[in-house]
């Protein structure tokens, strides 16, 4: 299985021009965000966190569970969409 970090899955979709979404655990802290720093800032201040990918039309095309105490090549623990299954077969 090709591996990204969770840097890597971030930037990739920012470049992409898609917007982000980091649940905490709790809340979403951050919604339909195309900041780069905002969005690791978020996903770096829990020990785990979930990323929803939105198209600019606003549509889930993707999600990605973060556990940021894995290692840097492990921490997108799981994901699913079509989205992130295209960018992890291209990894």
């Amino acid at each position: 299985m090709n591996t990204l970090t969770k840097q890597q899955v971030v930037k990739t979709a920012l470049t992409h021009g898609l917007s982000i979404s980091v649940h905490d655990g709790e809340e979403w802290a951050v919604k339909k965000s195309q900041n780069y720093q905002e969005v690791m800032d978020a996903i770096e201040s829990v020990d785990e966190a979930m990323i929803r990918v939105r198209d600019q039309h606003g549509i889930n095309i993707g999600w990605a569970l973060i556990v940021n105490w894995l290692e840097a090549d492990e921490e997108v623990a799981d994901y699913s969409g079509a989205y992130m299954q295209a960018l992890f077969e291209g990894a």
